[in-house]
């Protein structure tokens, strides 16, 4: 069974960075987020707020030199396995077999 899973970027040390060498986000100023004005009419104002484009929302960029090759700014890795299965006697149509330990990792969770 072909299987595609993600796995954190110690090479990029977390950070998407070859060094951590991430800087606050100059569109946002480290927020993450913008805010939008919009006129609506004689004395109407609306105000949005909506993730930053620059830094996808996370308030921080890293400048071309100094991104991952590998994860390029995403933090995790896509890894492509093939695992055997073995299905016993006895197990019904639609019943679910688990695989201990291959699930996909999240950056900010373990060591």
């Amino acid at each position: 069974m072909a299987l595609v899973t993600y796995i954190v970027d110690w090479f990029g040390y977390r950070k998407g960075s070859m060094f951590g060498a991430s800087m606050s986000c100059a569109g946002c100023q480290g927020s993450g987020m913008k805010i939008s004005m919009r006129h609506l009419g004689a004395n109407m104002i609306q105000k949005m707020q909506h993730p930053c484009n620059e830094c996808k929302g996370t308030g921080e960029t890293i400048s071309d030199k100094d991104r991952c090759p590998q994860c390029k700014e995403e933090k995790v890795i896509q890894l492509k396995k093939v695992l055997e299965v073995h299905v016993e006697k006895g197990k019904y149509n639609g019943q679910k077999i688990t695989f201990p330990g291959e699930a996909d990792d999240v950056v900010g969770f373990g060591s």
